[in-house]
């Protein structure tokens, strides 16, 4: 009986116990210990992770929205950064998170200025309108919720920031220019080329009749049988022609523009003998022979006349053409505000090699390949900048594993030039 009531009481004392015990108490030992790590405290918002899925969701959409190879290849690559700077974020290393968001919003613009704004109908009697195109669309709406992200991280790193991504634009729309195509026939002929043996040479003078300044846009174009393959085209190389000035494009200067190797007369398989036996007067500066044509886009209407010359064994002829224009619809040409001999990005210069070393000292690196311009001498001018400039804004100099590292694989170099040694 004593050993029931002893049981009874130290039943009641634990009843009592328990009673007494907070209930926070309990469910205190319950919950683990919070996560202080940085990690924890820099972790997404839930509007950040709203965005990124609505990100990586548009991304999924917008490939199915083309068929270019291309354009689903950026696509990806695009969709493969958004998922890295998640885990960057996720991680706390917000800074590497940032730059890879600017550098999403650079591709992002990019890839929106290649696509056009609207495409043709292509059914019933719309078929000489345009629609919208749906792509387009979705990659500015892709393009406006990065920069959501970006303004997101922003208010949170208090630290100095990369400069922002330049504004969006719309691509231009589609304007009227004067188009001049001007035959040219250079160099020596020495049979197969359609035309008889002989020497030939070209000059195309160009006049501004206005009283204001008129930007021209000229390039050449190799022309070749139906059966070959399609001729050389170069590249535009842009004029500032003022009030009632003029210029030539010559032989010499088309075979700048296209790039072409000059050739002797020995190496074409004709000796100089033969020349001087079939009545041909050899050029200055022989070149093999190229015929095409140079075309001129220009902002205003000008006086455009071809000179052709030709020597054969049959004897020496002249004649000289007017060339009248056409229109084409084009996108516009940008007018820079700079003159022609500045026609360098900001930051560089255009000079001689020996020139920028004397400037800008030994270690000066070029910001282009094309030349910029001709001295007096004809010598060809390049665009230098100072050795610390190196890389382009939205690029960060960094070893090929860290950008690996912090870009992925897909990672793209801004420039072939070193930017700097690590120590």
């Amino acid at each position: 009986m004593v050993r029931k009531e002893i049981f009874i009481f130290l039943g009641l004392v634990l009843l009592l116990s328990l009673v007494s015990l907070p209930r926070d108490a309990v469910e205190a030992r319950m919950v683990p210990t919070p996560d202080l790590s940085a990690s924890s405290l820099a972790a997404l918002t839930t509007e950040e992770e709203a965005l990124i899925d609505d990100i990586i969701r548009e991304l999924d959409q917008a490939r199915k929205l083309t068929d270019d190879r291309d354009i689903r290849d950026q696509i990806g690559i695009i969709r493969d950064w958004v998922k890295k700077m998640r885990g960057f974020a996720e991680r706390g290393d917000t800074e590497a998170a940032l730059e890879i968001k600017y550098t999403i919003a650079k591709r992002l613009e990019w890839l929106i200025n290649q696509i056009p704004l609207s495409a043709p109908a292509t059914t019933g009697a719309a078929a000489a309108t345009a629609v919208q195109n749906p792509l387009y669309d979705e990659l500015v709406r892709i393009r406006v919720k990065i920069d959501k992200l970006i303004a997101i991280e922003e208010r949170e790193i208090p630290t100095e920031k990369p400069s922002p991504p330049p504004q969006l634009e719309r691509p231009p729309e589609m304007e009227r220019l004067l188009v001049y195509s001007a035959k040219f026939l250079c160099g020596p002929a020495l049979g197969g080329e359609g035309v008889r043996p002989g020497s030939y040479s070209t000059a195309i003078n160009i006049h501004n009749p206005h009283n204001y300044t008129v930007y021209l846009f000229k390039k050449a174009v190799v022309a070749q049988r139906e059966d070959q393959p399609r001729g050389r085209i170069s590249k535009f190389h842009r004029v500032k022609l003022g009030p009632n000035e003029a210029i030539e494009v010559d032989c010499i200067d088309i075979v700048r523009l296209l790039g072409v190797t000059t050739v002797t007369p020995q190496q074409a398989g004709v000796t100089t003998t033969q020349l001087q036996t079939a009545a041909v007067s050899p050029l200055a500066s022989v070149i093999k022979f190229l015929k095409g044509f140079v075309v001129i886009y220009a902002t205003a209407p000008l006086d455009v006349v071809g000179v052709y010359t030709g020597s054969t064994s049959v004897g020496f002829s002249l004649d000289i053409e007017h060339i009248p224009p056409s229109t084409v619809g084009v996108r516009p040409i940008p007018v820079p505000e700079k003159p022609e001999e500045e026609a360098c990005p900001v930051g560089c210069y255009c000079m001689t090699k020996e020139a920028a070393y004397a400037k800008l000292g030994d270690d000066a690196v070029l910001c282009q390949e094309e030349p910029c311009g001709y001295d007096e001498q004809q010598t060809p001018l390049y665009c230098w900048k100072p050795a610390e400039e190196v890389c382009p804004q939205g690029c960060v100099c960094l070893t090929k594993d860290a950008a690996y590292e912090r870009y992925g694989q897909y990672a793209t170099l801004c420039q072939e030039e070193p930017c700097g040694k690590d120590a």
